[in-house]
Protein backbone atom coordinates (compact mmCIF):
# COMPACT_ATOMS: atom_id res chain seq x y z
CA UNK A 1 0.00 0.00 0.00
CA UNK A 2 1.37 3.36 -1.21
CA UNK A 3 0.23 6.50 0.98
CA UNK A 4 -0.49 9.53 -1.07
CA UNK A 5 0.89 12.59 0.20
CA UNK A 6 -1.63 15.27 0.77
CA UNK A 7 -1.05 18.51 -0.02
CA UNK A 8 -1.72 21.34 2.07
CA UNK A 9 -4.26 22.65 0.11
CA UNK A 10 -6.48 19.47 0.51
CA UNK A 11 -5.74 19.58 4.04
CA UNK A 12 -6.83 23.22 4.60
CA UNK A 13 -9.92 22.34 2.06
CA UNK A 14 -10.93 18.91 4.54
CA UNK A 15 -10.40 20.79 8.06
CA UNK A 16 -12.88 23.51 6.33
CA UNK A 17 -15.01 21.05 5.36
CA UNK A 18 -14.88 19.82 8.92
CA UNK A 19 -15.60 22.89 10.52
CA UNK A 20 -18.30 24.08 8.62
CA UNK A 21 -20.33 20.46 8.71
CA UNK A 22 -19.71 21.40 12.75
CA UNK A 23 -21.00 25.02 12.05
CA UNK A 24 -24.13 23.29 10.68
CA UNK A 25 -24.92 21.42 13.10
CA UNK A 26 -23.93 23.83 16.28
CA UNK A 27 -26.94 25.91 13.46
CA UNK A 28 -29.43 23.18 13.73
CA UNK A 29 -29.08 22.78 17.41
CA UNK A 30 -30.15 26.82 17.42
CA UNK A 31 -32.58 26.56 15.08
CA UNK A 32 -34.68 23.84 17.16
CA UNK A 33 -33.99 25.61 20.11
CA UNK A 34 -35.32 29.14 18.67
CA UNK A 35 -38.17 26.41 17.48
CA UNK A 36 -38.89 25.73 21.05
CA UNK A 37 -38.55 29.24 22.12
CA UNK A 38 -41.24 30.27 19.35
CA UNK A 39 -43.38 27.56 20.22
CA UNK A 40 -43.34 29.02 24.39
CA UNK A 41 -44.19 32.45 22.76
CA UNK A 42 -47.07 31.87 21.09
CA UNK A 43 -48.01 29.49 24.06
CA UNK A 44 -47.76 32.46 26.23
CA UNK A 45 -49.90 34.97 23.65
CA UNK A 46 -52.69 32.11 23.11
CA UNK A 47 -53.41 31.99 27.35
CA UNK A 48 -53.51 35.84 27.40
CA UNK A 49 -55.83 35.88 24.57
CA UNK A 50 -58.11 33.58 25.87
CA UNK A 51 -57.98 34.84 29.56
CA UNK A 52 -58.57 38.55 28.30
CA UNK A 53 -61.67 36.82 25.73
CA UNK A 54 -63.07 35.24 28.63
CA UNK A 55 -62.48 38.19 31.39
CA UNK A 56 -64.63 40.22 28.26
CA UNK A 57 -67.31 37.63 27.97
CA UNK A 58 -68.33 38.22 31.24
CA UNK A 59 -68.53 41.99 31.61
CA UNK A 60 -64.95 43.01 32.58
CA UNK A 61 -62.55 45.12 30.90
CA UNK A 62 -58.93 44.27 31.91
CA UNK A 63 -57.32 47.30 30.54
CA UNK A 64 -59.90 49.74 31.69
CA UNK A 65 -58.63 51.62 34.73
CA UNK A 66 -60.39 54.82 34.45
CA UNK A 67 -63.97 53.47 36.13
CA UNK A 68 -65.47 54.92 39.02
CA UNK A 69 -67.15 52.46 41.26
CA UNK A 70 -70.73 53.33 42.97
CA UNK A 71 -73.18 51.71 46.08
CA UNK A 72 -77.27 51.52 45.90
CA UNK A 73 -79.21 49.36 48.00
CA UNK A 74 -82.62 47.89 47.41
CA UNK A 75 -85.23 46.10 48.83
CA UNK A 76 -85.97 44.34 45.26
CA UNK A 77 -84.25 44.35 42.35
CA UNK A 78 -86.56 42.94 40.19
CA UNK A 79 -84.65 41.08 37.81
CA UNK A 80 -81.53 43.31 38.13
CA UNK A 81 -78.39 40.87 37.09
CA UNK A 82 -74.37 41.33 37.06
CA UNK A 83 -73.12 43.37 33.82
CA UNK A 84 -76.61 44.93 33.19
CA UNK A 85 -76.28 47.98 32.09
CA UNK A 86 -76.14 51.22 33.46
CA UNK A 87 -77.68 54.38 31.48
CA UNK A 88 -77.69 58.09 31.78
CA UNK A 89 -80.76 59.38 29.45
CA UNK A 90 -79.97 56.28 27.47
CA UNK A 91 -76.61 55.92 27.27
CA UNK A 92 -74.82 53.13 28.28
CA UNK A 93 -71.96 54.62 30.87
CA UNK A 94 -71.38 51.28 32.69
CA UNK A 95 -72.03 48.23 34.32
CA UNK A 96 -73.09 46.40 37.30
CA UNK A 97 -70.43 44.66 39.22
CA UNK A 98 -72.21 43.05 42.23
CA UNK A 99 -74.92 42.17 43.84
CA UNK A 100 -74.90 41.08 47.48
CA UNK A 101 -77.04 41.62 50.14
CA UNK A 102 -76.27 43.58 53.06
CA UNK A 103 -74.56 42.77 56.34
CA UNK A 104 -76.56 45.17 58.48
CA UNK A 105 -78.89 43.26 60.60
CA UNK A 106 -81.38 46.38 60.81
CA UNK A 107 -81.44 46.14 56.70
CA UNK A 108 -81.04 42.20 56.40
CA UNK A 109 -82.56 41.11 53.23
CA UNK A 110 -81.81 43.98 51.40
CA UNK A 111 -79.27 43.66 48.18
CA UNK A 112 -76.47 46.16 47.69
CA UNK A 113 -75.80 46.95 43.80
CA UNK A 114 -72.36 47.49 42.85
CA UNK A 115 -71.75 49.43 39.50
CA UNK A 116 -68.88 50.76 37.30
CA UNK A 117 -69.59 54.20 35.47
CA UNK A 118 -66.62 55.52 33.41
CA UNK A 119 -64.73 58.34 34.60
CA UNK A 120 -66.16 61.16 31.73
CA UNK A 121 -69.33 61.09 32.90
CA UNK A 122 -70.45 62.99 35.67
CA UNK A 123 -73.65 63.49 37.69
CA UNK A 124 -74.60 64.78 41.38
CA UNK A 125 -74.58 62.67 44.66
CA UNK A 126 -78.23 63.58 45.03
CA UNK A 127 -78.82 61.85 41.54
CA UNK A 128 -81.46 58.98 41.43
CA UNK A 129 -80.29 55.72 39.92
CA UNK A 130 -83.63 53.44 39.61
CA UNK A 131 -84.16 50.17 38.08
CA UNK A 132 -86.01 49.93 34.73
CA UNK A 133 -86.67 47.11 32.19
CA UNK A 134 -86.14 48.64 28.44
CA UNK A 135 -88.79 45.93 27.17
CA UNK A 136 -90.72 42.91 28.24
CA UNK A 137 -88.30 40.18 27.15
CA UNK A 138 -85.08 41.62 28.20
CA UNK A 139 -83.02 41.97 32.08
CA UNK A 140 -83.26 45.14 34.06
CA UNK A 141 -81.28 47.81 33.54
CA UNK A 142 -79.75 50.85 35.82
CA UNK A 143 -80.52 54.51 34.89
CA UNK A 144 -79.07 57.46 36.33
CA UNK A 145 -81.19 60.26 36.59
CA UNK A 146 -79.14 63.54 37.34
CA UNK A 147 -80.34 65.83 39.38
CA UNK A 148 -80.27 69.00 37.49
CA UNK A 149 -81.65 71.06 40.38
CA UNK A 150 -78.24 71.31 41.49
CA UNK A 151 -76.37 71.97 37.90
CA UNK A 152 -78.70 75.13 37.16
CA UNK A 153 -78.53 76.31 40.71
CA UNK A 154 -74.71 76.45 39.85
CA UNK A 155 -75.14 77.56 36.78
CA UNK A 156 -76.98 80.81 38.11
CA UNK A 157 -74.29 81.49 40.38
CA UNK A 158 -71.71 81.86 37.42
CA UNK A 159 -73.80 84.46 35.38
Amino acid sequence: MVKKSRSKKELKSNNFEALHQKFINLANKNLSMSKQLKTGIVAVIIIALFIWGYSFLKGHNLFDSETRYFNVEYANIAGLSKSSLVTINGLKVGKIDQIRFNKNLQKKGHLVVRFSVEKEFSFSKNSIVKIYSPNPLSASNLAIIPNMMEKMQFQMIRL
